[in-house]
């Protein structure tokens, strides 16, 4: 190979290289306008944005001032105490369904491929 032609190959391999940067910084740098436009945008129609929150809000029948679902759960009774982890385990489900005592049987994925021929491994 002559000294010209490795230079040309250098030049298409460095070539290749600044066009990944490029398609790289201008792919993600695309992704960042994008999210620049995004918060201008809610900057811009803050107010907008409120009324319209209020208006869900209005017709949810919440006080809110932000629309999020709200999460019931049933409160303790009283003098309850917490379960104990023994107990926890014991309420979670009981043993007296159907249920198989074998385990299942794995044995397939033991490795137990011999060689395909009697030839001694080659030393390097």
């Amino acid at each position: 190979m002559s000294l010209r032609s490795t230079f040309i190959a250098l030049a298409v391999i460095i070539a290749l290289c600044g066009g990944g940067l490029y398609l790289l910084n201008n792919a993600f740098s695309r992704e960042a306008q994008i999210r620049d436009a995004e918060l201008g945008f809610a900057e811009t129609h803050r107010d907008e944005i409120a009324s319209a929150n209020a208006r869900l809000n209005a017709r949810r029948g919440s006080g809110d001032t932000e629309y999020r679902e709200v999460t019931q759960t049933a409160p303790a009774d009283e003098g309850e105490e917490p379960l104990s982890l023994d107990a926890w385990y014991a309420d979670a489900g009981s043993s007296s369904g159907p249920t198989e005592p074998t385990p299942e049987d794995y044995s397939y994925l033991v490795n137990d491929t011999e060689p395909y021929s009697d030839a001694e491994p080659i030393d390097w």
